[in-house]
């Protein structure tokens, strides 16, 4: 019956394998296909009471109890798995799989503090942690938590400190905090490791453009003019290099130099919104309000682009 049971498994049919599994003598290798399948169809709370079941019959135990433990954390009980995992750390207290997993319920449960320390406890046995926490900072600064995410880049970088992605990450929430000399610090170290790092130096000449130091930022343009860049790399220098005419003042010049790249591509919408952002600041008031409109017809909810049509649409109202 429990074979029967594993070929309706293959065949997808999990209702009835579950009914036959169910018939079967209930030893712990039958228990864990019954957690195994529950967890399959989304049956969380069920898979661990076969996995406790399995467990009280001395099967794999600290297997199971991970097993436990991450379920728990999936279905949000966060202090149920914490205890699970001490539970392991009590016997093994340098098992890394169980402080990996201890610190992501602490990261579910935003103890960011708690959880970073169990994940440098865990890096000294699994050597992809700074990984992972560069992949939480991700996760953290697309929530627009940079603080928070700028603490797991850094602790990744603290580990690994020849890692890019953290490098990265840190230069990116360094930004978004104003934090620029920080910024550029981290630009520099990327470039120490790779003088040729295009990514880096367009950071780099971001932050030159944030600060105004706009002489500087026209060096770097001229180290990068003539590479060959990728399209999306490409995209990103010339939104650069707008910005620059843009500081400048030059607002036609800026016009004039982003009109056949947007003929070209109408998809991006960044270099529409610096357009509109020119013509406004030419008192083009109308045409700064139709650059606006030529971006909801391809993101009808691109948040800067209504910001600014909200701003311009008040502004005309009081001028006229």
């Amino acid at each position: 019956m429990e074979q029967l049971a594993d070929q309706l498994i293959n065949q997808n049919q999990y209702e009835e394998a579950f009914d036959l599994y169910q018939q079967c003598e209930q030893t712990s290798p039958v228990l864990i296909k019954q957690a195994q399948l529950a967890t399959k169809i989304g049956l969380f709370k069920q898979a661990i009471n076969f996995y406790q079941l399995a467990y009280q019959k001395g099967e794999k135990k600290n297997e199971l109890l991970i097993k436990i433990g991450k379920l728990q954390t999936q279905i949000a009980n966060y202090n149920e798995a914490i205890q699970t995992y001490n539970h392991i750390l009590n016997v093994d207290e340098n098992n890394p799989i169980a402080m990996g997993e201890l610190g992501y319920t602490l990261y579910c449960m935003e103890d960011h503090i708690q959880a970073i320390s169990q994940f440098t406890k865990c890096s000294k046995y699994i050597s992809i942690i700074p990984k992972f926490l560069s992949k939480l900072g991700d996760e953290l600064k697309s929530e627009y938590k940079y603080h928070t995410a700028k603490l797991y880049y850094l602790t990744a970088y603290q580990i690994k400190a020849d890692f890019k992605d953290s490098i990265f990450g840190l230069i990116e929430t360094c930004i978004q905090l104003e934090e620029y000399e920080q910024s550029l610090q981290y630009c520099q170290i990327l470039l120490q490791m790779d003088p040729n790092c295009i990514q880096a130096n367009l950071r780099k000449l971001k932050v030159k453009i944030l600060t105004n130091k706009i002489e500087e930022a026209e060096q770097i343009v001229k180290q990068l003019d003539g590479i060959s860049l990728n399209y999306q790399t490409e995209y990103k220098l010339i939104d650069l290099k707008s910005l620059i005419l843009f500081k400048k003042q030059q607002y036609i010049d800026c016009i004039i130099y982003l009109k056949d790249f947007i003929e070209q591509d109408q998809y991006q919408i960044k270099l529409i919104v610096t357009v509109a952002k020119c013509y406004y600041k030419l008192e083009s008031y109308e045409e700064a309000l139709n650059q606006l409109e030529m971006v909801f017809d391809v993101y009808q909810h691109y948040y800067p682009a209504l910001q600014l049509q909200c701003n311009y649409t008040l502004l005309v109202q009081m001028k006229y």
